[in-house]
């Protein structure tokens, strides 16, 4: 299955600058920020300090007023000694002063050399690694490198003022004296967007100031098989220490079982429980499995064994019923289905072909008590005991399941493969089709 691909666009308009201000200069309602002077400037939300990362500066300057000097586009915080600073030079373009100390501009000092030929232009600062240069562009795409000086060294401090900053050599003020479309403004550090001039909201194609191509895969899937098989990490808590060895549970004592307290069953559930296990006793009287309420005498799920049989205990008049007639030494898998408050049974000695027993139990109800909490294995403790000391349960083949779906095996699933499983899953594997 393979399906078209689609593009699409996604529009965009200005929200607001990404910039805190100082005073009142002014950034219009399309992002145009102009009217800088010395109280009235902007700082960016955190110092540019790239440390020894690569890095690039983009301004987009929409007008400049020629006058002589030096005009500062982006500077350091500081008011006094050298600055690192990118500046407008009416006599020679835009320029980049870098430092690490306060006796001279000891990383770079370039000047693009190169008055721009009309407006706007893109004015790119950029530290590449190995040199620091100055470009610009006319449609924000094509740059053309107009000044360039090699150096491996780093800038060490930090640059936060937009539109203005302070001459090291006269410490005149010297606010920059055009405009600036923080739209179009951005910071990478290392390859990335390190701050971007403004804040864009989703907009229609009728009001829109930017858009985007976005390509709408179409998808593909196919139904695979995944295969599991049941580990040895077992689906109970220990009480005690019984013995644990491969799934295979044993040494039950009244002190020592398996217990799953966070089974909870209703008499209005359709109850199927599966308990696989083998004994050498078959005639003293040992429980199995149960799930009673706190009072002791509700009972959903019990099955135990006992004067070689599987039996189950009738609360209504304290008495066994045998089920099933049975060895030692046997396989034994027996099912027990609660439906209606009735218990119905039978057994199995593959797993897979189960006889039926003619006998049902029913389900005693004690002050309407309907919950029950809790699942026992190897004992029937607290109320009873009669612990399945002669036994061994297989818990990689026992489950409970409610209203037909299993909600509880004896041990987990791992994941396996298709020549060695328990039971595998069908899985939609979907995939973008991208041409």
């Amino acid at each position: 299955m393979k399906a078209v691909l689609n593009t699409t666009k996604e529009y965009y308009k200005y929200s607001s600058a990404n910039v805190n201000r100082t005073g009142s200069p002014t950034v219009n309602n399309n992002g145009i920020a102009s009217g800088f002077s010395s109280s009235n400037f902007l700082t960016l939300p955190e110092d540019f300090a790239p440390g020894s990362r690569t890095w690039e500066i983009v301004f987009k300057i929409d007008s400049a007023t020629t006058a002589t000097g030096e005009y500062f586009v982006l500077a350091n915080s500081s008011s006094r000694g050298y600055l690192p600073s990118l500046t407008m030079n009416y006599a020679s373009g835009f320029s980049l002063f870098l430092t690490n100390n306060t006796s001279g501009w000891s990383i770079c000092s370039l000047r693009a050399m190169e008055m721009p030929t009309q407006y706007p232009v893109w004015v790119r600062w950029r530290f590449t690694s190995s040199q620091y240069d100055i470009s610009y562009s006319y449609d924000n795409a094509n740059y053309s490198i107009k000044n360039s000086q090699s150096s491996t060294t780093a800038y060490n401090g930090s640059l936060s003022k937009i539109g203005y900053g302070t001459d090291s050599g006269d410490n005149s003020n010297k606010p920059f004296n055009g405009t600036i479309d923080l739209k179009e403004s951005y910071i990478k550090i290392g390859g990335g967007i390190w701050w971007q001039g403004a804040f864009f909201e989703t907009a229609t194609e009728l009001d829109y100031y930017k858009s985007k191509d976005v390509k709408k895969f179409g998808v593909a899937s196919e139904k695979t098989k995944k295969y599991f098989k049941y580990g040895n990490a077992i689906n109970a808590a220990t009480v005690g220490s019984p013995t644990v060895s491969n799934g295979v549970a044993s040494g039950f004592s009244s002190s020592n079982f398996l217990i799953n307290p966070s089974l909870i069953f209703t008499t209005s559930q359709l109850i199927e429980t599966v308990i696989c296990f083998s004994c050498t006793d078959t005639n003293s009287d040992q429980s199995i499995v149960h799930n009673w309420a706190s009072d002791g005498l509700t009972n959903l799920i019990e099955f135990g064994v006992g004067n070689g049989y599987i039996r189950c205990y009738n609360f209504n008049n304290s008495t066994h019923s045998n089920l099933f007639s049975i060895q030692p030494n046997v396989k034994y898998w027996v099912k027990q289905i609660t439906n209606n408050n009735v218990k119905s049974y039978s057994y199995s000695i593959d797993g897979i072909n189960y006889i039926s027993s003619p006998i049902t139990s029913s389900v005693v109800k004690v002050n309407d008590k309907l919950a029950q909490t809790g699942l026992t294995l190897g004992c029937n403790t607290p109320y009873y005991g009669a612990p399945f000391t002669s036994g061994s349960i297989d818990l990689k083949q026992c489950y409970i399941k409610v209203n037909d779906v299993e909600i509880w095996h004896g041990t987990f699933a791992e994941e396996s493969t298709s020549s060695d499983y328990d039971f595998y899953k069908e899985v939609t594997k979907t995939y973008a089709i991208r041409s």
